[in-house]
């Protein structure tokens, strides 16, 4: 498990560095472009390119969709979008290490189903 949360830290990492790397005038999270910046910024041998990319669609999916599809820049997110961004990223990291996939979009929170 730990090594899990250290590539979910490594892709925090990337995925802030891509945005910012940008700049607000930059290409957007919902451009195409952001999933091939994103696992370009994730500087790991422990994952396959194939399962950055995974990752790197995940966030964006789950990005666009809770509106931030705009933002080029972290410095155009919210404090609280910004942690939901890192959210985002864990969840997506531990569903595709877990070999679940970590696409699926939706906005990241916990579901409940009590009977």
């Amino acid at each position: 498990m730990a090594v899990v949360r250290r590539l979910a830290v490594a892709l925090l990492v990337a995925g802030a560095a891509g945005l910012a790397a940008c700049g607000s005038s930059g290409p957007k999270i919902k451009d195409a472009s952001f999933v091939t910046r994103c696992a370009k910024a994730v500087k790991t041998s422990a994952l396959t390119d194939a399962q950055k990319q995974q990752i790197c669609s995940c966030v964006q999916q789950r990005a666009v969709g809770a509106g931030m599809g705009d933002a080029a820049d972290t410095a155009d997110l919210s404090s609280d979008k910004k942690r939901q961004l890192d959210e985002f990223t864990t969840t997506c990291t531990l569903q595709t290490a877990a070999g679940g996939g970590g696409g699926g979009g939706g906005t990241g929170g916990a579901t409940s189903t009590s009977p």
